[in-house]
């Protein structure tokens, strides 16, 4: 049988030492923060970047024909 490296004792010792010290609750609270921000983003480009990338070029040309009828060219 294969001993195990890392035994289940260890294991509960490193979660109370990251879930009961405020310190380092608060810095892996950021951490998944920042992934979930990350996660999130990717997310959303890869379902809707086409819309924001057809929205960007609609509003750009917008604003581009409103300058240009501005200044009278």
């Amino acid at each position: 049988m294969v001993r195990s490296v890392i035994s289940m004792d260890q294991l509960k010792a490193l979660w109370h030492s990251e879930v009961h010290n405020e310190q380092k609750w608060a810095a892996n609270m950021k951490l998944v923060r920042a992934l979930g921000v990350f996660a999130g983003g990717i997310f959303f480009m890869r379902n809707y970047g086409d819309l924001i990338m057809a929205l960007r070029f609609h509003l750009f040309t917008k604003l581009m024909i409103s300058f240009f009828v501005h200044i009278n060219i």
